[in-house]
């Protein structure tokens, strides 16, 4: 019998691959070996099953990130976002986490995805770990002490990010970028 870590499983799987849209209650219960009707006994539906791995994945990547700053807050503000980035680039390592991720945030303005997975701030990149990120790097670099100063300038560094976040989906993450 399935338990609800396997269907999560099954789901987050078909998510990040195929998308919510098309991906099916059906095509989960088939993933586990269950009949349909089984996954309701275990969720309410699909929304209530996505938003629950939205959740627990922000919950994973947020709880990274803060110990990766929390590593490495005494270093220069150079060393600080090459460390963050190398743990971006860590936490994304998975696939199918990093799929998810990308989905979530390009089908942010389609109605039906919006209503499921970003009405909830909690789903945002979290502005405890910028706030915090600005209270760090704005004493070790006086250019970014200002908050609009650091606020375009991690607007920036986050498309970077993104960015490469798009080569790793395409051709894989390659230690040698960071050289």
């Amino acid at each position: 019998m399935a338990t609800n870590e396997d269907i999560k499983k099954a789901a987050f799987h078909l998510f990040a691959t195929q998308g919510y849209e098309c991906t099916s209650m059906q095509d989960i219960a088939h993933a586990v070996g269950l009949k349909k009707q089984s996954i309701y006994s275990h969720f309410a539906g699909k929304r209530e099953l996505y938003a629950d791995i939205l959740k627990e994945q922000t919950r994973i990547i947020m709880s990274e990130l803060h110990m990766a700053v929390d590593r490495l807050k005494n270093e220069s503000a150079e060393a600080l976002l090459k460390g963050l980035f190398k743990s971006l680039i860590g936490t994304f390592s998975c696939k199918e986490r990093l799929l998810l991720w990308k989905r979530r945030f390009i089908v942010a303005h389609d109605e039906k995805e919006a209503s499921t997975s970003t009405d909830d701030p909690e789903w945002h990149f979290d502005s405890k770990l910028k706030d915090r990120l600005f209270h760090i790097i704005s004493v070790k670099h006086d250019k970014l002490a200002n908050p609009e100063s650091f606020r375009s300038f991690f607007i920036s560094y986050m498309l970077s990010v993104q960015g490469y976040f798009d080569w790793m989906i395409v051709n894989c993450h390659n230690e040698s970028i960071f050289e």
